[in-house]
């Protein structure tokens, strides 16, 4: 898998640190319409291909990780309410 989008799916769950797990990933969208909680995972830095991230209109709180600074490859970022 080279692109997660998970938006629109009225999704009732937190952002699991297990998502590192998929290596390969280079698109990953979260969010829209559901009710994604909890903090955004450090584990999300150890995605080293990923160029697009976008997690918008959540119900995720706390700091944005450091870890995100590892993503050399990112192109794109969203993060907001």
């Amino acid at each position: 898998i080279d692109t997660l989008d998970l938006s629109y799916n009225f999704l009732s769950s937190t952002i699991p640190p297990s998502i590192s797990t998929l290596t390969k990933l280079k698109n990953l969208y979260l969010g829209g319409e559901g009710a994604i909680t909890g903090t955004i995972p450090t584990q999300l830095g150890e995605l080293s291909r990923l160029e697009e991230l976008f997690i918008f209109d959540t119900l995720v709180t706390g700091a944005i990780p450091s870890t995100l600074g590892n993503l050399e490859n990112l192109e794109g970022l969203g993060l907001y309410a």
